[in-house]
């Protein structure tokens, strides 16, 4: 079974760094709505654009997803 992203982002929180990603990934695991069991970019991008407003920018979420699958592709 795949990682779902919000489990993959929380991840990457880590109090000694404060970069955009990091950043992003405090942001997604203090959502108590984030969609947590999603594994579907569409859904996922979706609730960013429409339902928050802790995403600076999409291309952010990109380079996240991206790192994502990446990261995934590594572990299969």
């Amino acid at each position: 079974m795949r990682e779902s992203f919000y489990h993959y982002m929380r991840q990457l929180r880590d109090p000694n760094r404060n970069d955009e990603l990091t950043q992003l990934a405090y942001a997604i695991s203090e959502d108590g709505m984030f969609p947590k069991t999603s594994t579907d970019y569409d859904d996922i991008s979706r609730y960013l654009e429409l339902e928050v407003n802790y995403v600076p920018r999409m291309d952010l979420f990109d380079k996240a997803w991206a790192k994502y699958l990446e990261d995934k592709a590594d572990q299969d």
